[in-house]
């Protein structure tokens, strides 16, 4: 299994169907059939310390080259549940670490800028057009302390909101809330921020 997708894979051969349920960071695979052999999970670069049961028992993960190798005599109606826990991860420019960009888990996180300045207009279709808005920085000041003390306690200054993919940002001069980028259609969004240390250090 690469993609963490809901699907049904209907494998004839081995009279086994199974069926993936996935709501990230929890995947969930229902066998139905019985037969011998060997399902492979991939381990994506944005987990840490997955866990595996199997009928709710918690079963040993051994990774070998990114992927978790589960070998055993399938029956009919097992059920696999696949915890890949996430976590804030910090991606900086190369020429530039203070210049990062944030991801959580798989999902590339951007900053709601608002919408102020945008405009609407027609080219064969509705789209909006955002023009200059000089009030709008990328510079985030650390209020307190480094930039590199900020960045290694980051899964505290992301503040998740409830069970949401939606996190509020501490410690810094601006109240910017982040989201998944494929949630941004509406307003202006920020991606990389230049991160200077703040004059209270």
């Amino acid at each position: 299994v690469n993609m963490f997708i809901s699907s049904v894979v209907d494998w004839r051969e081995k009279g086994l169907k199974i069926t993936q349920q996935s709501d990230l960071p929890e995947v969930k695979f229902t066998v139905r059939g019985s037969a011998d052999g060997k399902i492979l999970l991939r381990v994506p670069d944005w987990t840490r310390n997955p866990t595996v049961k199997i009928n709710g028992e918690l079963v040993p993960c051994e990774i070998h080259n990114g992927i978790i190798e589960l070998c055993r005599d399938w029956n009919d109606g097992d059920v696999i549940e696949y915890g890949m826990p996430m976590a804030i991860t910090v991606h900086s420019l190369p020429d530039n670490k203070n210049s990062v960009a944030f991801r959580y888990g798989p999902y590339v996180l951007s900053a709601d800028l608002g919408n102020s300045k945008m405009l609407t207009d027609v080219t064969g279709v509705n789209v909006t057009v955002p023009v200059a808005d000089e009030s709008i920085s990328d510079t985030l000041e650390i209020k307190n302390g480094t930039v590199e003390n900020w960045l290694k306690n980051v899964n505290d200054n992301f503040v998740r909101q409830g069970n949401t993919l939606i996190f509020s940002v501490k410690g810094t001069d601006k109240n910017l809330v982040f989201s998944p980028h494929f949630m941004q259609h509406k307003n202006r969004y920020g991606i990389y921020f230049r991160l200077n240390d703040g004059k209270n250090d």
